[in-house]
């Protein structure tokens, strides 16, 4: 017997198939516009982290390495990189063409740049070299080892030497490269060992951070030093930190506040007071950003850690997290003017002053050994299988 189904019963359910299909597409549809907007809370997602896709790089790809080269390379703000190897200090363009040749051996090479100036000094070596706008400004060699090094915007130098039986050497240049003083740091209540220096917006003052260890507890110490005339190494001013923890870097800023910042703590100084101490558990790295103060840290020992930019240091040094959370430790910061460049893995950030929680975020091809950014955001990349600039 031969089965038959009416017509209309085949356009029912079909209608009915049809509709029901509309039915799924519209709740994964609705589903789907819930969840992009609930990912816009903290709750379901990190409101200092937003999604961002890596970009494809667009920029210059300079001339080839291969890994060995690539460590003892250098980039540069601008369209250089500096060489250091075989006794010889080379500035080289990006079609590899030697700009700059000084002979120059130095075994442990470390590099501060600063806007259009970067110090060249031996690790626990002896020589420095100053350079500006690719010149040689001056250089030297030392009578003991360089451990800790800084320099001003006209040229003033602060070295920090190792030397036996004290606490710390200190040899301030002026901006010839002339020796202008010397402190040697010995036992005292009001003194400790020298950790690093800063000179103060307007040249005529050198910070001193030192750690005092002789009491029961450890004691942060910081001597203002004069560079004027009158008073020539003169300290003028000395600030101990509400702190247990040494503070080791020092940021001075043009409106003459000055920031102290440790691995545990950042101490703001203002009009010649200190601000009640900010606690960390992880601060990494910090540093100036147009006119406001950057700082990559955690409030816990084991993360996660959020770049943050204080922009009014009334309200200093406010809660890490409430910065754009990355996703791990940096390996090397590096900023100029308007933008702070933050490689984190493979990755490079690149935070502008106009949008600091919104970086561009850059998939690098090939590891990066160095790197440099620029006033203009371009940044000069030295990787271990070339030379590479991502252009803003």
């Amino acid at each position: 017997m031969a089965l038959t189904v009416k017509k209309s019963t085949i356009k029912r359910r079909r209608h009915s198939r049809s509709g029901f299909l509309t039915l799924v597409m519209l709740v994964i549809i609705l589903f789907l516009m819930v969840a992009v907007i609930l990912l816009q809370f903290p709750f379901f997602a990190n409101k200092g982290r937003p999604r961002i896709d890596k970009e494809q790089i667009s920029g210059i790809e300079a001339f080839p390495l291969d890994a060995v080269n690539a460590k003892n390379t250098y980039a540069l703000p601008g369209n250089q990189v500096m060489k250091v190897s075989d006794g010889q200090i080379q500035l080289t363009n990006l079609q590899g063409e030697v700009e700059l040749s000084l002979d120059g051996n130095i075994t442990d090479p470390k590099l501060l740049i600063r806007d259009n100036m970067f110090l060249l000094v031996e690790q626990n070596g002896f020589h420095y070299y100053l350079f500006k706008d690719a010149e040689l400004v001056y250089s030297g060699k030392t009578d003991h080892p360089i451990i800790s090094y800084n320099f001003a915007p006209d040229g003033h130098a602060a070295l920090v030497m190792e030397a036996e039986g004290t606490k710390g050497l200190v040899s301030v240049l002026d901006p010839k490269g002339e020796l202008l003083f010397t402190l040697t740091v010995q036992d005292n209540k009001d003194s400790g060992f020298v950790l690093s220096t800063a000179f103060s917006y307007d040249c005529k003052s050198l910070y001193v951070s030192m750690i005092n260890v002789a009491g029961a507890v450890q004691e942060p110490i910081i001597n203002a030093y004069s560079l004027e005339n009158q008073n020539l190494a003169k300290i003028i001013a000395q600030y101990k930190p509400s702190v247990k923890s040494p503070l080791p870097l020092i940021y001075s800023f043009d409106d003459g506040n000055t920031v102290f910042a440790g691995a545990e703590a950042m101490v703001l100084l203002r009009s010649g007071e200190l601000s009640q101490p900010g606690k960390l558990n992880g601060f990494t790295h910090g540093g100036k950003m147009k006119d406001a103060f950057f700082f990559i840290g955690s409030s816990n020992a084991a993360g996660p850690y959020y770049f943050n930019v204080v922009k009014n240091l009334a309200k200093f040094p406010g809660k890490p997290e409430n910065g754009y959370q990355l996703p791990d430790i940096p390996r090397e910061v590096q900023s100029n003017g308007n933008y702070v460049a933050v490689l984190v893995g493979d990755d490079m950030y690149r935070f502008s002053a106009g949008s600091p929680n919104t970086p561009a975020v850059f998939a690098m091809q090939g590891k990066v050994q160095h790197f440099a950014v620029d006033s203009h955001g371009n940044i000069l990349c030295v990787c271990s299988d070339g030379v590479r600039k991502i252009i803003n």
